[in-house]
């Protein structure tokens, strides 16, 4: 029998004579010039490369299992990629980049692979994607809760539920239909619309609104019903509506409930910005399609940002910088409706005023608990919207008869008037109505504008009807009148040489009073001729 020692060192010898022929054989590598090699890190490097080709071969497989979908890309005015895609029974846009798209890939990956996605196939795979996207060019108006068609004669309200319904209006009523037409994004804050109730009783059912919101009498109330309106005309010009008064009128909850009808959020009921910020605003407009902006004060409404208010109510466009591109600029179009409230007069520009309807509030007689009020509304909120719906309707199928053209919003003006037969208003009820509202509202700008005041105080003891003065010498005598405080807003009375300027910008206002101007050279200088009318 062998003995185990024995065997033990053979083993032992055997290993040791291995072992010395490897280390000669490294030793005469390096006296050749040959670098020795690191046997245990190749098979490690090799494996990484492997990995690596398989998580890209992993992304273009996910990308292939993408575009096998029942699926369409597009690409919205500014590049941004979106797709239209098939999930259950029903389709949804998503924007190709947002969480919401990416989402739904894993999902649809998992199901397939049965395995956990890595971030770096994700990622290749949607940039893969957004690039066939924007080559493809297929240019699509990406809307936001509504979208008017005023060719087809069809306006679309997207209702934000699980099966991604619309409400479908037409000349002949309206209709929920399953697969819209128009694409429709929504934003993580956009809420659901309760199934509109078809109801013909549309005065009665749009008059429930009046139980949960300050109104203070029925002219305002129908001027709200006919801003409500305008919530269903997009890619065109609408007014601002702004509400007005002191503490403890309800503006807010208002507010709130006046968006609620037609663009319900979530958790953002309104915007609050001690001082709004152009960038800001702008971004805004991409999240909903009623911006409230809640306790404005006219402090805060620069210039600036009225002529972006201006802008966004009368859907012109603007430019941006594109955010893929190192110089790109790009024009896009702000279109929104917007509500404010403040408790001071806040709007102290003409161009501004001129684009607003102004409610001033009074207090309240009665104050409920909101909770109470949210409540009840909701089991209204389905007959007001159908009201609204029908109101819409009457509208297409009476398009042409209005004759409005007494403001810069012809279009919405007479949609109303076309609409207004559904809830029993006469022919003049609106026209009276939104001018009555405009003249009122200017007389308020008026009190409150030293400079136009100073010119009427001036025409008013001027018995020839006639008067002119060279710049220095107007301001100088406007200043001085009693009822200039002594301390004043920079701006309240222009400076001499922004007089042509102010002129232009409140034509509308002396226009009321019976002013007008022109202006001439007469030794090097400007002279302003005023005059009044007898």
């Amino acid at each position: 029998m062998t003995n185990v020692d024995d065997d033990f060192q053979t083993i032992i010898d055997s290993y040791e004579q291995e072992k010395a022929k490897a280390e000669s054989k490294q030793v005469n590598d390096v006296l050749v010039g040959q670098a020795p090699q690191v046997k245990q890190n190749q098979p490690l490097e090799v494996e990484e490369e492997e990995d690596d080709k398989k998580e890209r071969h992993f992304a273009t497989e996910l990308r292939d299992l993408i575009l096998r979908q029942d699926i369409e890309f597009a690409i919205d005015e500014v590049k941004k990629p979106f797709a239209k895609l098939k999930i259950g029974g029903h389709y949804e846009v998503h924007a190709v980049t947002s969480q919401s798209f990416k989402d739904i890939v894993i999902e649809l990956a998992e199901n397939e692979f049965e395995r956990v996605i890595a971030k770096y196939a994700l990622e290749s795979a949607i940039e893969s994607i957004s690039a066939k996207a924007r080559r493809s060019k297929n240019f699509k108006s990406i809307s936001i809760r509504a979208k008017y068609l005023p060719n087809d004669g069809k306006i679309y309200l997207d209702l934000c539920n699980e099966a991604w319904q619309v409400v479908e209006i037409s000349r002949k009523g309206w209709q929920i239909i399953d697969n819209s037409p128009i694409w429709f994004k929504r934003t993580d804050d956009m809420d659901e619309l309760p199934m509109p109730k078809f109801d013909s009783r549309n005065k009665l059912n749009v008059e429930r609104l009046k139980k949960y919101i300050n109104y203070s009498n029925d002219d305002n109330f129908d001027l709200y019903v006919s801003w409500l309106l305008s919530n269903l005309m997009t890619d065109t010009s609408v007014p601002i509506l702004i509400l007005q008064g002191t503490a403890g009128v309800g503006k807010s909850f208002t507010s709130e409930l006046l968006r609620t009808v037609l663009d319900p959020v979530r958790t953002l009921k309104s915007i609050s910005r001690v001082k709004p910020k152009i960038e800001d605003i702008v971004l805004d407009t991409s999240k909903n399609r009623i911006l409230v902006y809640d306790n404005l004060s006219a402090g805060t409404i620069t210039a600036e940002i009225s002529d972006l208010f201006a802008t966004i109510a009368t859907n012109s466009a603007t430019s941006k910088r594109a955010l893929y591109t190192d110089d790109g600029q790009i024009i896009v179009k702000l279109g929104r409706s917007l509500l404010f409230n403040g408790i001071d007069d806040l709007v102290k520009r003409q161009d501004l005023l001129s684009r607003s309807l102004v409610i001033e509030l009074d207090t309240l007689k009665e104050r409920k608990p909101e909770n109470e009020l949210r409540e009840g509304f909701e089991r209204d909120h389905p007959y007001v919207l159908g009201a609204l719906l029908n109101m819409a309707s009457t509208a297409l199928r009476n398009k042409g008869k209005s004759t409005f053209n007494k403001s810069r919003f012809t279009d919405w003006g007479r949609f109303v008037e076309d609409g207004a037969s559904a809830i029993g208003w006469d022919n003049n009820r609106f026209s009276s109505l939104y001018l009555g509202n405009i003249e009122a509202a200017q007389e308020t700008l008026i009190q409150s504008n030293y400079f136009i005041l100073g010119l009427k105080e001036i025409m008013d003891n001027e018995h020839s009807g006639k008067i002119s003065y060279y710049a220095v010498p107007l301001i100088e005598k406007i200043s001085n009148f009693d009822f200039v405080p002594k301390v004043i807003a920079k701006g309240a009375i222009p400076h001499p040489q922004k007089i042509k300027e102010r002129l232009k910008r409140d034509e509308a206002l002396l226009k009321q009073i019976g002013i007008t101007w022109s202006d001439s050279i007469y030794k090097g200088k400007t002279k302003y001729t005023f005059q009044k009318k007898k």
